[in-house]
């Protein structure tokens, strides 16, 4: 049974070492950090491409035709913002330590709100699709579709379906592991802190041999040495 620490500096010491052990166990876990690695890369991944591709067709249809289809435009520039701003920060707070990776926080909040998004689409084509096929069939003409789009579309609705909840899906698994890894970083980081650079034997014993009230025992550890002063009169 380890002996509890007596002094102020063997209590830092334990816990220090305590702190390091468990630091060490967790940077064990590399297969699955690599893993949650590639899981962050994809998910940011696919939302920048897609965020990206969102903002160029939205501008395309806002200023390539007049009258644009406003709707359609508006909704493509503010989910392709959102989506690219929101992943471009995650990515850069993954790959860099400044500011307490803040940049993972906000994409770990901002994705549930995009699963609300591509749910609500999800629910008003089921509920109201004929009103989207009109729309299709009004605009189609300043928004790159053939005029038989609605009729090709009309056989795609399950694979546009399918899509949307994998969007989801997605965007729910970037919640979790996004604001899980951002934690697991700092934590990590704060660990590596910790760790003595350079000599770790004179580093760490630096305070005892300073210490004069400190001397080798037999046994290889330190106990107090008893000082003895000396008395006024004897230097008389």
């Amino acid at each position: 049974m380890a002996l509890a620490p007596s002094s102020a500096w063997e209590k830092e010491r334990y816990s220090q070492q305590m702190e390091l052990e468990d630091g060490y166990r967790r940077k064990k876990r590399g297969r699955c950090s690599a893993c949650i690695g590639w899981i962050i890369k994809v998910l940011h991944g696919v939302d920048v491409c897609l965020g990206i591709s969102l903002i160029v067709y939205g501008s395309l249809i806002r200023t390539q035709f007049e009258p644009p289809a406003m709707a359609a435009a508006i909704f493509c520039l503010l989910l392709g913002t959102i989506l690219f701003v929101s992943s471009a920060v995650g990515i850069f707070s993954y790959a860099s330590r400044s500011c307490s990776r803040w940049g993972l926080l906000v994409s770990g909040f901002v994705a549930p709100y995009l699963s609300v998004v591509y749910i609500t689409i999800i629910i008003s084509l089921v509920v109201d699709s004929s009103g989207f096929f009109q729309y299709l069939e009004d605009h189609h003409d300043v928004m790159y579709f053939s005029e038989n789009v609605v009729q090709n579309l009309e056989g795609l609705m399950g694979l546009v379906y399918s899509i949307l909840g994998t969007l989801t899906a997605l965007e729910l698994t970037r919640t979790f592991v996004t604001l899980d890894t951002r934690k697991a970083l700092i934590s990590e980081s704060s660990y590596e802190a910790l760790i003595p650079q350079g000599d770790t034997s004179s580093s760490l014993n630096a305070p005892l041999l300073e210490d004069k009230s400190y001397a080798p025992s037999e046994s290889g550890g330190s106990h107090k040495k008893e000082v003895a002063e000396t008395p006024e009169w004897w230097s008389g």
